[in-house]
């Protein structure tokens, strides 16, 4: 060895003349024991710059400061070969990653006088080793390195968190928490066909949890081509498992209710495909088993007023909608609704959803009946009662006529002739009035001013009675109410009795007090509305809890106890709704209230 570097220092001109430093690809430098370059090569030069007369950390670090790894002292103190690693900054300000290896050179007495120092650059290394350890760690999946007796030898950062320290454990121990290999095993799988493997695991953490995670097991072989190890990239898919358990559970469910739904469902794309067809819709339309494919084809039976609405681009609603199947059964009554699906702002197609109203409407007509025959039973008893009332009363005027007669008495004649004459009066408008509730009577609606059947009934019927006993009756109209489809005869009946009850309960106020009626007729948001106002005496609660029942009269026996009860039913014959409002003392309001889209349509009038 001294030998060597004898012969080295003593031929180092002939190194230096004949450029053998030079044609090294690492930077060269001859140092003395004064840690001053002699000597570099050009890949030095060209790394670190100019080196003459200068010290070494001056070249390799651009600083005053002595090294902090005192390489070049080490070697000249121990007097052999030194490999270390260090830091340094190129002439163009770049830093540098290099392994330095520091050989002493001897002089003829054996003294270590020089050292020659050859740098390898690390840093384009460096920064891969670091750029694959971040890659590493930072992936957001699970990844460990398994070598062929299925121990892991290195695992990333996310691994490490979850399920700890588990460098040189058996992979089935440390992830699944197993004594034996598993019967699937993946790696194995790898390891036999060196060929990357997929599949679906359950790992255990440490706190008990169980994870699903699709592996993915990946070989890595040697300069050999032999597969040394596997690496296994393990994505967590627990919770996307769980969504999509619960995405078909959800699915399942919702084509359950849309197939057993009685409301008809189509559901039309932005491409004009049908994805959802269910079966109410196609016997709605009488639409064959297997559905339709064309939109054209449920849109050539829907009205004008809906195709209108579909190109609109905007959601619909249509309360009661007339359809005419093929089968030709007549009308079909149905609330529609037209709604866009979306998905964010996107688009997914439109859905119609048709309500078949004729169950409704016959379990409606069937409940009107039968109140209506309830009442027929409710009127027989009350008509017996009535009529014998009556009946006593006409006795009264026979006997009064009989005696006048027997005496002679022209004037208890003529008082039995006009008890008479009232009672049977009474008798008539008694019997009319409970056979016309009990019977009931068609609406027969057509276009009508709702304005005027209650100007008729204030100004030309009431006004004069209200006058002759003192009581203001005022009416008012909103000036914009077009014309509706109501029953005229209908709504004059219940604005009359409601007037009629209005004036009788300003007759029955305290004497002394000024009393008013106020009629209103308005409309707002699709609703024409009529208010009969009074000042009268007002109702306690208990009459306004009797005051729709049969029979139920504050008038004694000039009352039936059937006229609101009749106002009700034409009102909802209409369509409609009365609302009742009163204090004791201070007066009553009662308000009907009719919405245009729940009015009978206007009857048919026949061609002769």
């Amino acid at each position: 060895m001294t030998t060597q570097y004898l012969s080295l220092l003593s031929d180092l001109a002939f190194w230096k003349d004949n450029k053998i430093f030079d044609v090294l690809p690492v930077p060269v430098a001859i140092l003395n024991t004064e840690k001053e370059i002699i000597y570099a090569n050009k890949r030095f030069a060209h790394t670190f710059g100019p080196w003459e007369k200068l010290k070494c950390w001056e070249a390799y670090h651009k600083t005053q400061e002595l090294c902090k790894h005192k390489s070049c002292a080490r070697t000249f103190e121990k007097q052999i070969p030194i490999v270390s690693k260090g830091d340094g900054v190129t002439q163009s300000g770049q830093s540098i990653h290099y392994t330095k290896y520091s050989l002493p050179l001897m002089d003829p007495s054996g003294v270590v006088s020089h050292i020659l120092e050859l740098c390898i650059d690390n840093t384009s290394t460096d920064i891969l080793r670091h750029e694959y350890q971040s890659l590493f760690d930072l992936v957001p999946c699970c990844i460990v390195i398994i070598d062929k007796n299925l121990r892991i030898i290195d695992a990333n950062r996310m691994a490490r968190s979850i399920y700890g320290p588990m460098e040189g454990r058996h992979c089935f121990m440390a992830l699944k928490k197993q004594n034996t290999i598993c019967t699937d095993c993946i790696a194995r799988k790898a390891f036999a066909t060196k060929k990357p493997q997929q599949g679906q695991q359950f790992w255990g953490t440490p706190e008990g949890d169980i994870c699903n995670y699709q592996i993915t097991a990946v070989p890595i072989e040697d300069e050999k081509g032999e597969v040394t190890a596997i690496m296994e990239m393990a994505v967590d898919i627990t919770e996307l498992t769980y969504l999509r358990d619960q995405s078909y559970f959800k699915s399942l469910v919702l084509s359950s209710i849309v197939q057993n739904s009685q409301r008809g469902l189509a559901l039309i794309t932005e491409d004009n495909e049908i994805p959802v067809l269910n079966p109410s819709l196609l016997d709605l339309f009488d639409f064959p088993a297997i559905g339709i494919s064309d939109p054209e084809e449920l849109y050539s039976r829907l009205p004008d007023k809906v195709n209108e609405a579909i190109k609109g681009g905007k959601e619909f609603y249509f309360q009661e909608l007339e359809l005419f199947p093929e089968r030709g059964d007549g009308a079909v009554p149905v609330i529609m609704r037209g709604t866009y699906l979306k998905a964010s702002s996107r688009v997914l197609g439109l859905l119609l959803s048709f309500q078949d109203l004729r169950v409704i409407k016959r379990l409606e007509k069937a409940r009107v009946e039968a109140e209506r025959m309830a009442a027929v039973g409710h009127t027989v008893a009350g008509l017996a009662h009535g009529v014998k009332n009556l009946v006593t009363a006409l006795e009264g005027g026979m006997y009064m006529l009989s005696s006048g007669m027997q005496a002679g008495k022209a004037e208890r004649i003529a008082q039995g002739m006009d008890m008479l004459d009232r009672n049977i009066t009474r008798i008539g408008g008694f019997v009319k009035n409970f056979l016309n509730f009990a019977r009931g009577r068609e609406i027969r609606a057509k276009m009508n001013d709702p304005v005027t059947v209650a100007a008729e009934v204030v100004e030309q019927q009431h006004k004069i009675k209200a006058e002759q006993n003192g009581i203001k009756l005022a009416f008012s109209a909103q000036d914009t109410i077009a014309q509706a489809s109501i029953d005229y005869e209908g709504m004059h009946e219940a604005l009359t009795n409601l007037v009629n009850n209005a004036i009788d309960a300003c007759m029955q106020t305290v004497e002394g007090k000024r009393c008013s009626i106020e009629v209103l007729v308005s409309e707002a948001d699709g609703v024409i509305r009529y208010d009969v106002k009074d000042s009268g005496c007002g109702m306690d609660a208990e009459t306004k809890r009797k005051v729709f029942s049969n029979f139920f009269t504050t008038k004694g026996e000039s009352g039936t106890g059937i006229g609101l009860l009749m106002t009700k039913k034409i009102i909802q014959e209409h369509g409609g709704t009365i609302k009742l409002e009163s204090k004791v003392g201070k007066g009553t309001t009662f308000s009907i209230l009719l919405p245009r889209e729940h009015l009978p349509k206007p009857a048919k009038t026949r061609k002769p």
